[in-house]
């Protein structure tokens, strides 16, 4: 069940940790916060303080149900979302939890000591989530993202090579899906997948990528009763 009083105690936390009052430069939440096997966890909220779409997390709405259709990324994130878990509307990605490293919004790539200070900044409220939410399985927007999360957090990240498979991007190849194995001292162990990017989800990753990662999340969402049928 969503716990809306821990979500405005957070928000509260964040805005006097970090100075920022206005949703504009920041977003915590894609939807309610509430315990659930899967977790999405991308790099930081989309937009920029001049142009930034939101939607009200504390009535219910989620990114990927009500704001989809913000972008490419959200939109191709929450399709992805919804195949995955067996529906044919993407109502059934409500319960989904999605993360950013950082909450910061930015119109560009950071600099390395800027990013590194906001996810220093957020890291508390990040790990505060993860406890309360208790994903069994991370996907990562992005499999570069894997370590420098984990790291961050003061956790671990073990890639198993084995499970790698590479497809087209430009002119060199990239990662479309690799597993890992993640541990946090407070979070204990979970799984984490590394996935190509959401906005670039195309052909190759569906037939070569998205059996693995289905029967992967099946095996998170194991005696739940969602998720898709073998």
């Amino acid at each position: 069940m969503a716990d809306y009083e821990r979500m405005r105690d957070i928000e509260r936390r964040y805005q006097a940790a970090s100075g920022l009052k206005e949703r504009r430069y920041y977003s915590l939440f894609y939807g309610p916060l509430a315990p659930f096997p899967l977790a999405m966890i991308n790099e930081n909220p989309g937009g920029s303080p001049d142009d930034f779409k939101i939607v009200d997390v504390y009535a219910g709405s989620h990114e990927y149900v009500e704001g989809r259709f913000s972008g490419p990324t959200t939109l191709n994130a929450s399709t992805l979302l919804m195949r995955l878990l067996g529906g044919d509307s993407h109502e059934i990605v409500r319960p989904v939890q999605v993360f950013n490293q950082h909450f910061r919004r930015s119109p560009g790539r950071l600099g390395a000591r800027e990013r590194r200070r906001h996810v220093d900044e957020a890291r508390p409220f990040v790990l505060e989530c993860l406890a309360f939410a208790r994903p069994k399985l991370l996907l990562f927007g992005g499999a570069n993202g894997v370590q420098p999360f984990m790291t961050a957090l003061g956790g671990t990240a073990v890639a198993d090579d084995a499970t790698t498979v590479m497809g087209p991007n430009g002119t060199s190849p990239a990662v479309y899906y690799r597993e890992y194995r993640l541990h946090h001292p407070l979070l204990g162990p979970m799984s984490g997948i590394g996935l190509y990017h959401p906005s670039k989800l195309n052909g190759h990753f569906y037939a070569h990528a998205f059996p693995r990662l289905l029967r992967r999340v099946n095996e998170a969402l194991a005696g739940t009763g969602q998720g898709p049928r073998l």
